[in-house]
């Protein structure tokens, strides 16, 4: 939601997936759950929020189109998350909040749609970039999108980042290394329906979108921030699952 939004072409993001509810009918703001990108001939890179009180057999993952009413519909058959996985013994545990997990689908996708790239670079390597993030959060009339948007946006320094989240809140914050801030020029936040979609840097996957901050009470106001996990603090975890699950 905010200004310079737009309708990227139908070969712009070819990756891009989105999570939806599975009804009869499809409504798009009753069944919008998440945006998420396809990373493997199976798997599918989300936000771990976008699956909490969502079960394997009640999600239709669209994949290939930025049309959430594509025929081209896969289903999940696992999911897991960093969270998850951090607790089994060949991981690392980490002291992050952290919003990240891979959707597994039930069958191998066998068409010719080319993977998300995954790129783990640092915070410091991303700091006053120019990104691009897409999704199917609601817009500026209120409504959720049937096709896909996308908004440039510029990664700000943690200093900035946090001088910002004072400024709003008048509350102090430390931003951990496994987030990424940005904001757009003017104003553009990450709704829902955009969580769990790509951050991009370069055309390459650099974050995940999991929401904005601070005031989580108020779900609108032009001066807050968009927040995304940092897949560079995720690359065992995602090397692993893709590798052997």
């Amino acid at each position: 939601m905010g200004h310079n939004i737009r309708r990227p072409s139908s070969i712009e993001f070819p990756f891009i997936a989105g999570i939806i509810r599975r009804n009869r009918d499809f409504i798009t703001e009753r069944d919008t759950v998440c945006t998420a990108s396809l990373i493997t001939d199976k798997n599918i890179l989300t936000a771990e929020h976008c699956l909490t009180n969502e079960v394997v057999n009640g999600l239709i993952i669209i994949v290939g189109s930025n049309d959430l009413e594509s025929p081209s519909r896969y289903y999940p058959a696992w999911w897991i998350s960093f969270n998850q996985w951090s607790k089994l013994p060949s991981s690392r545990t980490t002291i992050y909040s952290n919003d990240i997990a891979v959707i597994n689908l039930s069958t191998i996708i066998r068409d010719r749609i080319p993977y998300g790239i995954l790129s783990f670079l640092s915070y410091r390597e991303l700091r006053n970039k120019d990104v691009v993030t897409v999704g199917w959060g609601e817009i500026n009339n209120g409504s959720f999108p049937r096709l896909l948007h996308a908004v440039n946006l510029k990664v700000l320094t943690k200093t900035d980042c946090a001088l910002r989240a004072r400024a709003l809140s008048g509350e102090n914050f430390k931003i951990n290394e496994n987030l990424i801030c940005t904001v757009g020029d003017p104003f553009a936040l990450l709704m829902r329906g955009d969580s769990g979609g790509p951050l991009l840097y370069k055309n390459k996957i650099v974050g995940i979108n999991t929401g904005t901050g601070p005031l989580p009470q108020q779900s609108f106001h032009p001066d807050k921030i968009n927040v995304h996990c940092n897949l560079k603090h995720y690359n065992d975890f995602l090397l692993n699952i893709i590798s052997y699950m």
